[in-house]
């Protein structure tokens, strides 16, 4: 059973972020807003949505973790899973903005060893510049 307050918003930014915006569109860049915990049932809607990113040739991701409360292992592995792929493609997966306890469960499990983790767009953005 999928958690209530578990959701995923693709591009959300404010109307005053229209200039992040563009920048995130000249780049063919995504950035996912995830919020609530991130568990065996909710993974499955996050793993469903970066295929489809990745059916439609979006290999730049940028999950934005700010409003998430949990994740789990499996979790961490569709996470993992489409950083690979991203990356085969040519494009990568970073993810910004964690809560003191998900950068937490991210160290512990060294993800945070392989993933990039980032405090915000600005250095997203920054890192698919290169």
């Amino acid at each position: 059973m999928i958690p209530t307050d578990f959701k995923l918003v693709s591009n959300p930014l404010e109307t005053s972020s229209k200039v992040v915006e563009n920048r995130l569109q000249e780049k063919g860049i995504e950035l996912v807003k995830v919020s609530g915990d991130i568990d065996v049932d909710s993974s499955v809607l996050l793993q469903e949505y970066l295929e489809k990113l990745l059916q439609h040739r979006i290999y730049k991701i940028i999950l934005d973790l700010s409003e998430a409360t949990y994740i789990n292992s499996r979790g961490i592995g569709v996470i993992t899973q489409y950083y690979k792929l991203s990356r085969e493609k040519g494009g990568g997966l970073v993810m910004i903005n964690p809560s003191e306890k998900i950068q937490n469960i991210l160290k512990i499990t060294f993800l945070t060893k392989i993933l990039p983790v980032l405090e915000d767009i600005n250095q997203a953005l920054i890192y698919f510049g290169k």
